[in-house]
């Protein structure tokens, strides 16, 4: 099992929380941690695909989002 959440990059809280099985992919899983009116998403290379995905191209508030990974 695997736990992935998503925290507030001005206060550091975290807003939301999933857990999936160990053999998924973190990208397919970001896109239920981000909050609508988020500008900005910082992750690491575990999500170096998440623009690719499906959900990014035909959800309107998650098409905007810039995405910087480390």
């Amino acid at each position: 099992m695997k736990v992935c959440y998503g925290t507030d990059a001005g206060c550091g809280y975290v807003h939301a929380i999933t857990r999936t099985s160990a053999n998924s992919y973190d990208s397919v899983e970001t896109a239920n941690l981000i909050r609508k009116g988020y500008e900005v998403l910082y992750d690491d290379s575990g999500c170096s695909g998440v623009k690719e995905h499906s959900v990014f191209k035909t959800d309107g508030h998650l098409s905007p989002v810039k995405i910087h990974i480390n």
